[in-house]
């Protein structure tokens, strides 16, 4: 550790005791004059910078501590388990909502207090309109009434009838019967009139206005009943979006604890990556640090992926064009010489390469050697193999020859280069076929006597021209 990465004395502590005469000896040494001076904290007095050769800056013997105790440690806040952070951070997301809830009940509550309020102070003034109007019209009915009785008694000829008695002489008997009379006509039918269309109508009307009235009383509290039944529905339902602000606090609390649980065991990751990997850096340069490796790991990966891409696909061009540039047993075998997918012939030295038992005409043409006849059947040829051993060979030195798919389940190196199972194998030379039927089990006369079959006297490693009898040299006859 360099001299001034120690830590400094200052008015908060630290590992480095405050300078002294009785510490001068355990002081350390800073490189340049500024640092010493840094060093030199608030709470000290009389401080003095000394250089000693050979080590550097310190300070002096005139230090001395200032007096008076250094501020007390802040506070340390309540301490909550994970759970009771998580509920607390639960009812925190909630809070809004509470809020709100409480200021919809709030605004709901004064609407319905309020209409209810407003309609009952009208309906005060109901019942006593009510009895006024009433009151008016059973007045009105009775002087009515009133009215027509005088008006029917008034009208009584009694004055005039007993003047015609008197005109005439009636008797005093007479006099009497007609006033009689008359008075029972007209004053006792005013007297009908007046309770007939007076008593019992205004009677029945003033019952009316009596129950109207005492309904109209009844208003008041008809509405504060009303009032009081939608306020309680209102309570209710306010206590039922309540419960459900309520009912979300236990998953959100759980989610969060899952969180908290999670990212601790991520940071406790973290933190164990960072020992083992040495980093001694503030979180914020760990994480910047992780992510540029993360970064440069993907391009590199990238990178790898496509230069691979490139290599498979550039292999797989070279093999193509290889398998299509290599001899065509079957294509081969119908021309007479040596060609390869495509049909082109594979020329040696400008010349095609002729297959034994064919040979070229007078007009250039390839066609099969009249002259050649079999003297040996394959059986009479290889006397020690089996004809499923024979069509083995058979087909083991052809793909030695013109070349084909390595049929193994591991790779196989061909002139240092490595072929996995597959790939096209290229064409190899007479000795190395020969060595490959003796590697797979068979004798050397039967590999010998197979590869005769194939490669022609002087060419891909065959010795010279023997002196076999059909001229071709060859000791046994072409594959059929």
């Amino acid at each position: 550790m360099a001299p001034h990465d120690l830590p400094l004395p200052g008015p908060t502590g630290g590992k480095t005791p405050l300078p002294s005469k009785t510490v001068l000896g355990k002081n350390p040494f800073y490189t340049t004059k500024a640092q010493a001076q840094a060093a030199i904290g608030p709470d000290e007095r009389g401080v003095g910078v000394r250089f000693k050769a050979g080590k550097g800056y310190y300070l002096g013997n005139a230090t001395k501590q200032a007096g008076g105790t250094l501020p007390p440690p802040p506070k340390k806040g309540p301490s909550y388990t994970a759970a009771q952070e998580a509920t607390l951070h639960a009812q925190q997301l909630l809070a809004p909502q509470y809020k709100q809830a409480a200021a919809d009940a709030k605004q709901q509550n004064y609407a319905i207090n309020s209409y209810t309020a407003a309609v009952m102070q009208q309906l005060a003034g109901l019942a006593p309109s009510i009895g006024n109007d009433y009151t008016t019209a059973i007045n009105s009915q009775q002087g009515l009434v009133d009215a027509a009785a005088n008006s029917l008694k008034n009208a009584n000829p009694n004055g005039s009838a007993q003047a015609l008695l008197d005109a005439v002489g009636a008797p005093q008997s007479q006099h009497d019967a007609v006033s009689s009379s008359l008075a029972n006509a007209f004053p006792g039918a005013a007297a009908v009139g007046q309770y007939a269309g007076g008593v019992l109508p205004l009677g029945s009307l003033s019952s009316q206005g009596l129950a109207a009235e005492t309904l109209a009383k009844l208003q008041p509290g008809i509405e504060a009943l009303s009032g009081r039944q939608s306020l309680l529905s209102a309570l209710k339902n306010q206590s039922d979006a309540r419960m459900q602000i309520a009912a979300q606090q236990p998953k959100l609390a759980q989610d969060w604890l899952n969180s908290f649980t999670s990212n601790k065991a991520k940071q406790q990751q973290l933190t164990l990556e960072a020992k083992a990997l040495g980093l001694k850096t503030r979180n914020q340069n760990f994480n910047q640090n992780l992510a540029k490796a993360k970064l440069t790991n993907q391009q590199n990966e990238f990178i790898a992926r496509q230069k691979t891409q490139i290599a498979e696909f550039n292999a797989k061009q070279t093999t193509a064009a290889t398998k299509l540039a290599n001899p065509n047993s079957s294509l081969s075998a119908k021309v007479g010489y040596l060609v390869d997918s495509s049909g082109k012939a594979i020329l040696v030295n400008g010349k095609r390469q002729i297959l034994p038992g064919f040979n070229t005409n007078a007009q250039g043409r390839v066609v099969k050697s009249k002259a050649f006849k079999s003297t040996q059947t394959a059986a009479a040829a290889f006397p020690n193999l089996t004809k499923t051993q024979v069509q083995r060979l058979r087909a083991g030195v052809n793909a030695a020859r013109f070349g084909g798919p390595n049929r193994s389940k591991t790779p196989v190196t061909i002139n240092g280069k490595i072929y996995q199972p597959g790939d096209q194998l290229p064409p190899v030379g007479y000795q190395e076929a020969i060595r490959e039927a003796i590697a797979a089990g068979y004798s050397r006369a039967a590999a010998t006597k197979m590869a005769n079959r194939f490669y022609q006297p002087g060419q891909n490693g065959r010795p010279g021209r023997g002196n076999d009898s059909s001229g071709l040299g060859l000791t046994v006859p072409p594959p059929p």
